[in-house]
């Protein structure tokens, strides 16, 4: 996968993005990486904000180049089961490739400022039980909330499914 992907700078950093075109529902990358506890060290330094949550208290540490993957209130890809980050919308070669963090975020201990530029950035990035219950509803619908935030937020007609 990664030469479908490449690293560059952007505003907030390094970013990861498409060195092809992708289409809708296309596998962008799978995220790998060391399992880490929610009771390691590594939580309490610079680099938890790295972090991504698969678990109720587990994380992985992101292998390059999905440790590059940044932030949009408006993202053109979102993870699907097994760490799959696959694409939204149509993706060009040179774009930057984004999901939206607060899908794999429930543990209440971290935020970030959100600097994705987009019209309805939400400035702060929070857990996904913090989002507008329309937003939920629409990332719900579309598979991209990780298993063990749907469990729990996902409506009750939606559970039966």
């Amino acid at each position: 996968m990664g030469a479908h992907v490449y690293v560059d700078e952007t505003n907030v950093g390094r970013g990861v993005f498409a060195a092809r075109h992708f289409k809708p529902g296309e596998l962008i990358l799978t995220f790998s990486g060391p399992r880490i506890d929610h009771t390691s060290p590594l939580h309490h330094t610079e680099h938890a904000g790295n972090l991504l949550q698969t678990g109720k208290y587990t994380y992985i540490y992101p292998d390059a180049p999905g440790l590059y993957v940044n932030h949009s209130c408006e993202p053109n890809a979102g993870i699907f089961p097994h760490r799959r980050l696959v694409a939204l919308t149509p993706v060009e070669p040179g774009e930057e490739i984004r999901f939206d963090y607060s899908t794999t975020m429930d543990d209440g201990i971290w935020t970030l400022n959100c600097l994705c530029g987009q019209p309805t950035c939400r400035h702060v990035v929070t857990d996904f039980k913090t989002l507008d219950p329309q937003l939920q509803a629409s990332y719900l619908m579309r598979g991209i909330v990780l298993r063990f935030i749907a469990r729990t937020y996902r409506p009750p007609m939606m559970r039966a499914a």
